[in-house]
């Protein structure tokens, strides 16, 4: 049996897509502001990407599409664990999918176990006491905490601010957030940016996310202690898992 947390692992449930946005900030000033237009030191490129077809076998996912009003199913949260081994849900068949990549690149998929019934959500890194809060309407603020004493750094959208959400903080210290902003005032359309940012507010990286993928994910994005962002994006010609980490 594969040693793994799987508490995130989750069938669709609407209300745990609500908007995570933050809690309005205290008025006091942010100790250090990044540029919205900034360029970053380091980039987060892409080191890992796997592509998986549904099917209705014991190695691959399932997929339900659309229709009637009901949206699609099919993987929506993922995990991964300390041996490497990425988790992935199956909600169609209420099971738990585990992946292997080898040093070549080449997978195999097993089936964990069945689905929790009551889920946590869990992005991954490392605990900690970091957190995001809504400074403006166009600007939001991570909060880092060491020792009682806090950190702000506030981060502009540069343009209507939709969410900023914390990801996870990795063993560095440095927080991995997701900042999303409305493409135009009063429309519902979004562009979505990935942000590493160290506990001195220093901008360390950033990339641009696609869109949301079709099937509404419970956690689309996880990061591991060490410091590697996955992605999972479940689209009606397969599963597409991507990794990325910050390179100089």
């Amino acid at each position: 049996m594969i040693m793994m947390r799987v508490s995130i692992l989750t069938m669709v449930c609407a209300a745990l897509f609500a908007p995570q946005v933050l809690s309005c900030a205290e008025s006091r000033p942010a100790d250090r502001t990044i540029d919205s237009k900034a360029t970053a030191g380091a980039a987060l490129v892409t080191t890992l990407e796997l592509e998986l077809s549904y099917g209705e076998d014991d190695s691959h996912p399932a997929f339900r599409p659309p229709g009637n009003e009901a949206e699609a199913v099919g993987p929506n949260s993922m995990e991964v664990g300390s041996d490497g081994r990425i988790l992935i849900s199956d909600p169609v068949n209420r099971r738990l999918l585990s992946i292997a990549v080898d040093a070549a690149g080449d997978h195999t998929v097993t089936v964990a176990g069945r689905m929790p019934s009551r889920p946590e959500a869990d992005s991954g890194g490392v605990p900690t006491s970091a957190r995001t809060e809504k400074r403006s309407g166009e600007a939001g603020d991570i909060v880092f905490v060491d020792g009682g004493a806090e950190r702000r750094v506030e981060i502009p959208a540069g343009g209507p601010l939709a969410s900023l959400r914390l990801i996870g903080v990795d063993r560095k210290g440095r927080a991995f957030v997701l900042l999303e902003r409305f493409v135009k005032r009063g429309m519902p359309q979004v562009e979505r940016e990935v942000l590493v940012v160290d506990p001195d507010g220093g901008l360390v990286a950033r990339r641009a996310l696609p869109d949301p993928p079709l099937v509404r994910p419970f956690n689309e994005l996880y990061l591991t202690p060490a410091g590697a962002l996955y992605r999972l994006a479940a689209t009606a010609d397969g599963v597409r898992i991507e990794r990325m980490e910050v390179r100089p």
